[in-house]
């Protein structure tokens, strides 16, 4: 994790959902989202299993907050190194740890979190609505920089075939459409070295349990 990989609010709100109401909506519920996950383990692991992930440079991600999707980095770094919720003086210790890190950074980081611990309207009960939100919004996101390439193939004159069928591709491929809990989809290209991967450690350690483990406990325990 690098936070200089980030960027600034301003240019992640600009150029992701052109709706100003879901990024109001969105400035509101996210930080929601994360003080439930500051005081709830079981939702952090179950945030991860459903996959949301934070959002990077050029990439649709589950958080249009630049900040925010930076918090929730540290929240699951800091889940998966320790499987314990974020406190304060963990942020120290992670922001310690990554290169690059500014003081000013690791200044806004602990204003953040006390920011988002001290709020009145966390409610546990609004985790699954939250989250579903959060995954709604990364759905459209991932739709509309989909969509932007529909006017390159309106504007082609040539191998429009090739160009639908791509356009198609993409949209099937959209990301966490159909989210579960404890089973998640992936590209081929993602797959494929994952499989590799787990075919080597069996065949290098065939005493071992045939099981993959994902450091999860939810899951693990399954």
């Amino acid at each position: 994790m690098n936070p200089n990989n980030t960027i600034s609010n301003e240019a992640m709100l600009g150029n992701t959902i052109p709706n100003e109401e879901i990024v109001r909506l969105a400035e509101k519920e996210e930080v929601r989202f994360l003080g439930i996950l500051l005081k709830d383990k079981d939702c952090i692991s179950d945030a991860i299993s459903y996959g949301i992930e934070p959002t990077k440079r050029d990439m649709p991600g589950h958080f249009l907050d630049t900040k925010n999707s930076y918090f929730y980095e540290l929240i699951k770094e800091n889940y998966m190194n320790y499987g314990s919720i974020l406190t304060r003086s963990a942020v120290d210790s992670l922001m310690d740890m990554q290169e690059g890190g500014t003081d000013e950074q690791r200044s806004s980081m602990k204003t953040l979190w006390d920011k988002i611990w001290n709020r009145h309207d966390v409610d546990r009960e609004d985790y699954s609505m939250l989250r579903d939100h959060i995954n709604d919004r990364y759905l459209i996101w991932q739709f509309f920089e989909i969509w932007k390439h529909g006017g390159q193939i309106l504007k082609a004159t040539t191998n429009h075939t090739d160009l639908v069928k791509g356009f198609i591709n993409d949209i099937n491929s959209l990301k966490n459409l159909d989210p579960d809990a404890y089973s998640l989809t992936m590209s081929i290209d993602e797959g494929i070295p994952l499989a590799m991967e787990h075919i080597a450690e069996r065949r290098e350690n065939p005493a071992d349990p045939d099981r993959i483990k994902t450091d999860i406990k939810g899951i693990d325990d399954i």
